[in-house]
């Protein structure tokens, strides 16, 4: 139902320009689901007329679906790209105006970790910092590249302004661990405090996340006396999750957005520790998760837990409502609202990526960030 309601938003706000194509697509679609839902078990019915029933309907909604669903997928393009590209100049001179700004006062550090299967975007979340940043501010973006082809990170360095690069190598990081769709990439998140010694406070973002504000605002966090602050994960304090009963920390975070203190981490040695204990744990089967059950190991109660809006994962509008996310919380409802319209750090998380294919309620939104990536680049 996502993608009708962002269909419906775009057809009444773009419908008196184009045909009904886009409008008849939806409605179509919406009534043959409908049809299936209701039309009753197999067996429903009684002898040959309700066999008959149920087989007639099965057929007709096959070959319904399959006609409609590639109508409609002509129509969010449609729409999209024509959307897009009325925009597109718009995003230019926000750009050229981004660039030309030069920032004065304390610089914003901020690292991504990625290898040449995410590189792509990594890019796109750089892009996505830099549209929305404060330009007088100083936004310093450090990549640590791991195994990453010279065109990736050329490509990188590209998709935004102050940009740099740090190459090194998975053999670096002796763990034998594999995960469906994390690379052992991630792995370097430990190492983070050691590979940026002249640094005391840096902010850590994955790579599968649009950042939708300033993050200036994150980055004066005061965390002293913490390891660093991160978010709640409110998925796995709903769904739960095996690994709980063997991590004694009482909110279990999640390690896709974390504003480190590294002066702090390094005095107390944490990355050899992080390390140690993910060798330790990974033969463990109740942990599934490649960094972020380490992370909640070691440090546990010794985070600073921030509001959802920092890192708000992507199946939160599918799995929880806005009042149900307030209980859980306990953040006033319309700030709530708020940040489900519009979150600071969307973080795309799961198996499921918008790079590769459809997704849920965001899709048309990263492809958004598509364009004003390769905008970036062609600047």
């Amino acid at each position: 139902m996502y993608y009708y309601r962002e269909m419906r938003e775009l057809i009444e706000k773009y419908g008196s320009r184009y045909s009904d194509k886009p409008r008849t697509a939806m409605i179509r679609m919406i009534f043959w689901n409908l049809l299936y839902i209701f039309k009753g078990s197999k067996d429903s019915g009684s002898g040959v007329r309700g066999r008959w029933n149920a087989e007639w309907m099965e057929k007709e909604y096959a070959s319904m679906m399959q006609k409609y669903s590639m109508l409609y997928g002509d129509a969010v393009n449609y729409l999209h790209s024509r959307l897009l590209e009325k925009e597109k100049e718009q995003y230019m001179l926000k750009i050229r105006w981004n660039k030309q700004v030069i920032p004065d006062g304390e610089a914003v550090h901020i690292v991504f970790i990625t290898d040449n299967a995410y590189a792509f975007p990594t890019s796109i979340a750089i892009s996505s910092i830099t549209y929305h940043c404060n330009p007088a501010v100083d936004y310093r973006i450090h990549v640590i590249g791991v195994d990453l082809e010279d065109e990736m990170k050329q490509m990188l360095i590209k998709s935004g302004k102050r940009v740099d690069c740090i190459e090194t190598s998975e053999c670096q990081c002796d763990v034998d661990f594999t995960h469906e769709h994390v690379s052992k990439a991630a792995l370097f998140k430990f190492k983070i405090a050691d590979l940026f010694p002249d640094y005391d406070k840096i902010l850590y973002l994955d790579s599968d996340m649009i950042i939708l504000n300033d993050l200036s605002e994150l980055y004066r966090t005061d965390i002293e006396g913490k390891y660093g602050a991160a978010v709640t994960d409110y998925h796995i304090a709903k769904k739960g999750y095996r690994g709980l009963s063997q991590i004694k920390t009482k909110h279990y975070f999640n390690s896709g957005m974390l504003l480190m203190n590294l002066e702090e981490m390094r005095k107390h040695y944490l990355p050899e520790k992080l390390l140690s204990k993910k060798k330790e744990i990974s033969k463990n089967t109740v942990f599934s998760f490649m960094d972020q059950d380490t992370f909640n190991i070691i440090c546990g109660d010794k985070m600073l837990l921030l509001s959802v809006k920092y890192n708000f994962l992507n199946c939160y509008y599918e799995e929880m409502e806005r009042y149900e996310m307030h209980k859980l919380t306990g953040i006033d409802f319309e700030e709530i609202c708020r940040i489900y319209e519009w979150p600071t750090v969307l973080h795309i998380g799961g198996k499921y990526k918008p790079w590769k294919g459809i997704l849920g309620e965001k899709r048309l939104l990263y492809d958004k960030y598509m364009l004003i990536n390769r905008l970036y680049r062609e600047i």
